[in-house]
This record gives structure tokens, C-alpha cells and sequence, in this order.
């Protein structure tokens, strides 16, 4: 006999699942886990967010709608100067972030006090205009691994 009471919306509920020696009930409390996954937050960094950084997002964007998974894409520039640049809010928000050269990782670590595991570094050189085939080959090759730790 299983007898279950409580509000599963909340902390849980009790299941009373059979009896035990000497008649005693025995239970266990079950807590329920939302069964919607936390949307992932990506956020991509360049120089200036004009070409690489918005060029990788929409690439991501892309690569994870294709598989069917919600992700939220940023992107940003590590200099002041940058049409969005990287500030702390968003850079604590973001599960990952990719950078395109190393020294933008040194630069979020030290301004932002960003955790270094938390950066990954593509090592796409600042020579490409936006959406250039070339560039969207590269970051196509090199996001495609990251698609699989959802």
C-alpha cells in the first residue's frame, strides 16, 4: 500500500509505503527536483563586439537550436570602448565564457574577478569582418564540442 500526502510544489511529500515489523508504518519524504533544466547563459567576448564576438553568438545560437536546446547568448567587447562592453553583471551571469584571445581571459580574471575554469579561449585572431565564412568555419569547429556539456 502506498499513501502519499504534501504539495510536491513545494519542499516535498511524505509516501508511506507498507508496514513494518510490529505494525509501524515506515515512510520516506520525497522531494521533488523542477523538471526544467536551468536555461545556460554563453557569453561571448572580442575586442570591440563588432565582428568575432557577435559572429560566435549567433554561430552558438545556432549550433544549439539545431540540437533543440535553450540557450542564452551574450556577447560583449573587453574594451571600454566596445559597442556593448563586458561589465560584472554579465559577466557573473554567464555559465561559460569564450573569448577569443588569451589575453581577454587574463583581463576577466584580473577586472572582473572571473574564475579562470570558467573561461575557455578560442584563439580566433582579430582579422575577420563579421559573419566572414571563414570566421563562422572556425567558430563552428571550435563551439561544436561545448554543445554536448548542456
Amino acid at each position: 500500500m502506498v499513501s502519499c500526502f504534501g504539495d510536491p510544489g513545494l519542499e516535498g511529500f511524505y509516501c508511506f509505503w507498507g508496514r513494518h515489523r510490529g505494525n509501524k508504518w515506515f515512510f520516506c519524504r520525497v522531494f521533488w527536483m523542477d523538471m526544467q533544466q536551468q536555461v545556460q547563459t554563453y557569453l561571448f567576448v572580442c575586442l570591440a563586439n563588432m565582428n568575432r564576438s557577435p559572429t560566435a553568438a549567433t554561430v552558438f545560437q545556432g549550433l544549439a537550436r539545431a540540437r533543440g536546446v535553450e540557450v542564452r547568448v551574450v556577447s560583449a567587447g573587453i574594451s571600454p570602448l566596445a559597442r556593448k562592453p563586458v561589465d560584472t553583471k554579465t559577466a557573473e551571469e554567464a555559465d561559460l565564457i569564450f573569448v577569443m584571445e588569451d589575453y581577454m581571459k587574463h583581463d576577466l580574471v584580473r577586472d572582473f574577478d572571473v574564475h579562470p575554469g570558467k573561461v575557455v579561449v578560442l584563439g580566433i585572431p582579430d582579422i575577420y569582418g563579421r559573419d566572414d565564412p571563414m570566421l563562422v568555419k572556425q567558430l563552428r569547429d571550435a563551439l561544436l564540442p561545448y554543445m554536448g556539456q548542456q
